[in-house]
């Protein structure tokens, strides 16, 4: 699991929020991957700038209108926001293997990943590292369900997280697998969420229209019931 401090700094210039990290020596950085992060290309990762301080290089994480997961995970209520904020993520990891990062190149943690407090769809973002992390996607994964259930105040959260947590480490999710099991999840919390939302309506309706609305419904059924026999 990734808990270690990570020596980022957090700066404002020309009106942006970044982190900043000072390269060490030795610290090498392919040139393609350089091409594709000053470009942005992947969407999936933070954008970067790179520059000199001091005499050494330097590299800029845009996290303007962004913050890290840990402060979002700590708001009860936000189950559904979370799940779409670790699809995101999910999905976000397969876009960076296309465009030829790999897993091990992203510290994935709940101070590393970077969401969007919007309600206007859930964006993750990754933070690119200039050297190796090993690991799998599944342990890395894990690891920071782990963390939101160690830091989140919502119970609700906490479940959820060790429910997922225990199908990626015992059946080795993949990528892809892992995003269709966040979508299944999302999609019966929302369906649970509107089912909830109806009852004190369908509660609240005068007894006789109720009855007449059953009645409807059997009627509707044993029609359907007919038709298929004949």
């Amino acid at each position: 699991m990734e808990t270690e401090k990570l020596p980022l700094e957090r700066v404002e210039r020309g009106g942006k929020q970044w982190l900043a990290l000072c390269l060490w020596e030795g610290a090498e950085i392919p040139r393609y991957k350089r091409d594709l992060l000053r470009e942005g290309v992947c969407d999936a990762l933070l954008p970067v700038s790179f520059c000199a301080r001091d005499g050494r290089e330097e590299i800029l994480y845009d996290i303007s209108g962004l913050q890290p997961l840990s402060r979002s995970a700590l708001t009860a209520g936000h189950t559904l926001q979370m799940l779409g904020w670790l699809k995101s993520l999910s999905d976000g990891l397969r876009t960076a293997e296309d465009h030829l990062f790999s897993t091990e190149d992203f510290p994935l943690s709940a101070e590393t990943v970077f969401v969007r407090p919007s309600a206007e769809g859930a964006q993750a973002r990754l933070l690119f590292w200039p050297e190796k992390r090993p690991g799998r996607a599944a342990e890395k994964l894990a690891g920071l369900l782990r963390e939101t259930e160690r830091d989140c105040n919502d119970p609700e959260w906490r479940l959820c997280a060790l429910s997922l947590r225990r199908r990626l480490e015992e059946e080795e999710l993949g990528l892809r697998e892992f995003s269709r099991l966040l979508e299944m999840e999302e999609r019966t919390r929302r369906h649970a969420s509107l089912a909830e939302e109806r009852r004190p309506a369908e509660e609240a309706r005068p007894e006789p229209e109720r009855a007449e609305r059953k009645r409807s419904l059997l009627s509707r059924i044993k029609s359907k019931k007919k038709n298929r026999r004949g």
